[in-house]
This record gives C-alpha cells, sequence and structure tokens, in this order.
C-alpha cells in the first residue's frame, strides 16, 4: 500500500480503512456524538453504517465493486480477503484500483451526508475516473503504460 503510487491522502485514508479508524456512523456513536440518524447514506438497507457495510456490504458499494471487476471473498478475514482479491483481479494495479475506489465511495458519501447530493453511480464514477487519471502524473514509466491500458478500458 506505502509503495503503490496513490497520492499520500489516499494512502492515509486507505491506512485508516484498514484498521477501523474511518469515522463511520457507528464510530461516532461509540464517540457518544449524537446524530439523527445512524444508517447507511448510500443503500435503502435501512442498516448502520459501519465501516464493513460501508464499503463492502452496502449495495451501492457492491456495485462499484462489481464494476471494477473486483471480487471480495467475505469467508475471509480482513487481509487474507484483499490477498485473494488481488490474486483474482490478475493486474499489478489491484491496489491503487482498490485504494481509489474505496475513496470515491468515501467521498461521494460525504457528499450525499454533507451536501445532499443524490446517490450517483455516475458520480462516483466521475470521481474515481478523475482521481485515478492523476496517478498517470506520479506512475514511473513502467507503470504507466499499465494505468493508461487499464484507465482506456473503464467505461
Amino acid at each position: 500500500m506505502w509503495k503503490s503510487c496513490c497520492r499520500g491522502r489516499h494512502k492515509v485514508f486507505f491506512w485508516l480503512l484498514l484498521r477501523d479508524r474511518l469515522n463511520t456512523r457507528n464510530i461516532l456513536r461509540r464517540k457518544r456524538r449524537y446524530l439523527d440518524d445512524y444508517h447507511c447514506a448510500l443503500c435503502s438497507a435501512n442498516t448502520e453504517e459501519t465501516l464493513f457495510h460501508l464499503f463492502f456490504e452496502c449495495s451501492f458499494s457492491q456495485w462499484c465493486w462489481r464494476f471494477l471487476n473486483v471480487r471480495w471473498n467475505f469467508n475471509l478475514m480482513d487481509m487474507d480477503m484483499l490477498i485473494q482479491a488481488r490474486k483474482d483481479f490478475k493486474s499489478k494495479i489491484f491496489i491503487e484500483v482498490v485504494i481509489i475506489a474505496a475513496w470515491a465511495i468515501w467521498t461521494h458519501r460525504n457528499e450525499v451526508i454533507f451536501y445532499g447530493t443524490h446517490i450517483s453511480l455516475r458520480r462516483w464514477k466521475q470521481l474515481f475516473r478523475d482521481e485515478f487519471s492523476l496517478l498517470l502524473h506520479r506512475a514511473k514509466p513502467t507503470f504507466k503504460l499499465e494505468l493508461q491500458t487499464w484507465l482506456s478500458s473503464f467505461h
């Protein structure tokens, strides 16, 4: 993760995600921050927003992962799940795709909560594409071609 060509803020965000330290609504409840609603803002499941729900169980995030062809095996534990998904993805850019996809889910979730933006897969795709495109400027030449090829196949 730390060796990826993602920006520093993306890496720190993902590090927080891996350690369940993002301020999801259930974390805010544990910190005694009172909200009107503790349910996931991105789906209609009427489920409390936990990190696992937001990034893996939520129908919105599941669509995002399927769109990117990232397959999660929920029978495995945290890092094993990540390792298996990486093997199944079959590309060197797996960690960049996952970090940027999770960042785009989190960013869109925040837009929905704080700015009243409508839930939109199109908006998520735009966030993902914009952030992923920036990697082209940061990548080593040997890695850049794979990023460009993958991005050109992105619909």
